[in-house]
């Protein structure tokens, strides 16, 4: 897709590292997203890449060194309540969904920890709608498809004022046709002005929803650049397949 960028930074990364004990799962990563921007984040098997998401996060814990900003404000040091709250949202591999509850219910605890007061209802049914799942607003989230659940996340992070939504593996578990339906919601949203950032191991989403990429490997940074060039890259290749590209 055609990158589109605002000037103005969201989240900007300096630095970042995270060690535990001898081993640094996360090396001095440095990178900016600008505001509208897709970014997508790959890499093989242990490349640190949902350790990073944890650092920006705050969850479960934040980083051993290096500085993050989003929009100007450092947060590195922030519990992961308040980074939630001043509008950086993510995702997880796993579901993490209250399956007893409905969809509804689940987005209006959302609503409910994000928000509060008056209003609840209204937002938990707009962030339904945003995320197509008002016609299963009255099921129970544990008989909903792996690709509803997967939007009932997105719905819950969407609450309220969001800067940036981190989105950690969304397509892993889904077939062919739900990943180009999880496409379609992520142009959807990045359409609308939100920014994301996505880590995924489906190289072809992020060959489509991405206006630029970064790979890591062994914890840090190995390229960067628009997907196209960055998947043509034979470190890229190297680094999935073990061997140069021809």
């Amino acid at each position: 897709m055609t990158m589109t960028m605002h000037d103005r930074v969201l989240l900007s990364v300096r630095e970042v590292s995270r060690s535990f004990d001898s081993y640094q799962a996360v090396r001095q990563v440095t990178f900016d997203v600008h505001e509208a921007e897709v970014l997508g984040i790959a890499g093989p098997n242990g490349a640190g890449k949902s350790t990073l998401f944890n650092l920006l996060s705050g969850v479960p814990f934040s980083a051993s060194g290096g500085q993050i900003e989003l929009d100007g404000r450092r947060i590195e040091r922030l519990a992961g309540h308040r980074i939630c709250r001043l509008g950086l949202r993510r995702t997880f591999q796993a579901d993490q969904v209250f399956p007893e509850l409905t969809v509804y219910e689940n987005a209006r605890l959302a609503a409910a920890y994000l928000r509060g007061g008056r209003g609840v209802r209204r937002e938990a049914m707009k962030v339904l709608e945003r995320t197509g799942l008002l016609a299963l607003a009255d099921a129970r989230a544990g008989d909903i498809s792996v690709l509803a659940k997967k939007k009932l996340m997105i719905a819950g992070a969407l609450v309220g004022d969001v800067q940036v939504l981190l989105l950690d593996e969304p397509a892993g578990g889904l077939d062919a046709h739900d990943q180009d339906e999880l496409a379609s919601l992520i142009e959807t949203l990045s359409s609308t002005g939100l920014t994301i950032v996505v880590i995924e191991h489906v190289l072809s989403l992020l060959r489509r929803v991405a206006d630029r990429m970064i790979v890591m490997v062994a914890g840090e940074v190995l390229v960067t650049g628009r997907p196209e060039d960055v998947l043509a890259d034979s470190r890229v290749v190297e680094a999935y397949l073990g061997e140069a590209s021809p």
